[in-house]
């Protein structure tokens, strides 16, 4: 059998190119939010809920799938991230307050979730009909408290493990997951999926590839596997991952006030002119119980608004969008585009919950959607405000 040269590398199905650090200089930007690019390194942070055996297992430089754990999206490896705090839905021992707690303090967690939730406007009537139910079921000791995990996850991303939502109830919470520093060098294989990482990675680690990343898209979540536990040089302390980002100084608002002006033109090209609010609402008049044949449309299809961070050229940047959901799925059909994926991964690509307290998301039933035109004469937004202004 033939070496497997660089280019023979590129030419396996889903291999888009091979990144080697030796050549990296800092301002260069290959790995998108899988890592952070340094003179000569990669950075790279792994989230996890056992900081201590990982680092015993990384200074010992033993097969990495020990410490990543069962395999991932991209088989098994070690993971890291340039975004940490994207992982911590991942983490398991941040719900275990709820295994210790008493029944006065699963009331007191109940009625705090239920005064969120019930009648407010990001949450759809049937979502808050079922939470009421759900949490009732817990209150009167019908399923155990752990099920009222499910509410730190979509469609209700209430962060209520936190110290700062269980403090006013007198509750100490789990210890929070810790994000380790990792740094590396090698060479990485940047792949256009996760599954591309899966079918290429027995070639790519015999012809010395250190592991494989994705940039990050609608079509998978931006993370990185390294296979070659030699690829990693340094490991850094743990660190509590921040529950929220600290607040802006006057000249960092200055800056980015000066930032989203010159956002404005690229997002008005890369968007299509922002037509997401009515190609959303044309479908749900043309799908949903909102148009003329609204008798013979969809009942379940709901409008949502929210704050999502933009792919391509406009990466990084938070502005609004539209998007139409049916239950655990989305349809998302601005620029003439046909998005259809669960929810779940939407939200996830589109960090719709990066660096929010909750996910800054409205959501509309139809009969809702028909009073808001006829109140503002325009497809939206309504009642959104994005971080940006965008």
């Amino acid at each position: 059998m033939s070496p497997l040269t660089e280019a023979s590398l590129t030419d396996l199905p889903g291999v888009k190119r091979i990144v080697d650090t030796a050549r990296l200089r800092d301002g260069d930007d290959p790995f998108g939010n899988a890592a952070a690019a340094r003179n000569g390194y990669l950075l790279g942070w792994h989230t996890t809920d056992d900081p201590k055996t990982i680092s015993d297992i990384l200074s010992k430089r033993v097969p990495l799938q020990k410490a990543g754990g069962k395999s991932g999206d991209m088989g098994a490896g070690f993971y890291v991230s340039a975004v940490p705090r994207m992982w911590i839905n991942r983490s398991a021992d941040k719900w275990s307050f709820l295994d210790r707690l008493s029944k006065s303090e699963i009331a007191a967690v109940a009625e705090k979730l239920l005064s969120e939730i019930d009648g407010n406007p990001r949450y759809t009537e049937s979502e808050q009909r079922y939470a009421k139910r759900d949490i009732g079921h817990v209150v009167s000791g019908d399923i155990p408290a752990d099920y009222l995990s499910r509410f730190g996850g979509m469609p209700y991303g209430i962060p209520f493990w936190e110290e700062r939502w269980l403090k006013p109830l007198g509750i100490k919470p789990s210890q929070r997951p810790v994000s380790i520093r990792i740094k590396a060098r090698g060479r990485f294989a940047e792949v256009n999926s996760s599954r591309a990482a899966l079918s290429a990675a027995r070639r790519l680690k015999r012809a010395g590839v250190s592991g494989a990343f994705v940039r990050g898209g609608f079509s998978d979540v931006a993370q990185m596997v390294i296979w070659d536990p030699k690829a990693i040089v340094e490991v850094g302390r743990p660190e509590v991952i921040e529950a929220r980002k600290p607040k802006k100084t006057r000249k960092q608002l200055l800056v980015a006030k000066r930032k989203r002006l010159l956002y404005d033109k690229r997002v008005s090209e890369s968007n299509g002119g922002g037509d997401c609010y009515e190609a959303a609402v044309k479908y749900l008049m043309d799908h949903g119980t909102l148009g003329l044949r609204r008798q013979d449309g969809d009942p379940d299809l709901i409008l949502v608004h929210g704050e999502v961070s933009g792919q391509g050229p406009l990466e990084g940047v938070r502005y609004g969008h539209a998007w139409i959901e049916k239950g655990p799925m989305v349809i998302d059909t601005s620029n003439g585009r046909n998005i259809r994926m669960p929810a779940m991964l939407y939200y996830a690509l589109g960090q719709v919950d990066r660096g929010l307290s909750y996910p800054n998301v409205y959501k509309y039933t139809a009969e809702q959607v028909r009073k808001k035109l006829l109140e503002h004469g325009h497809y939206g937004p309504w009642d959104l405000k994005t971080s940006s202004g965008l």
